[in-house]
């Protein structure tokens, strides 16, 4: 039980730590904020009224999301020691 609860711990010291790293993306006019937990905090948009603005946004939200995973790839080793590693 002690066990469990101290994973439990290390797993929110983790969670904590991912929503801190802030990645931001650009493409075109379309600005993403996203944190290590791949939620999106803004979305700023230069020009709303460009007619290929749906595929500018879809980009750009992929590439914060690669950005994001390489960012917690390289982040592994610190995470790793945390869970024991």
């Amino acid at each position: 039980m002690l066990g469990q609860l101290k994973e439990l711990k290390k797993l929110r010291q983790i969670k904590k730590q991912m929503e801190s790293v802030e990645i931001v993306e650009e493409y075109s006019g379309v600005k993403i904020t996203m944190n290590g937990a791949m939620e999106v905090l803004n979305v700023q948009i230069d020009n709303p009224e460009d007619p290929k603005l749906e595929k500018y946004v879809r980009k750009c939200f992929n590439r914060a999301m690669r950005s994001v995973q390489k960012s917690m790839m390289s982040n592994m080793g610190g995470l790793g020691s945390m869970l024991g590693g």
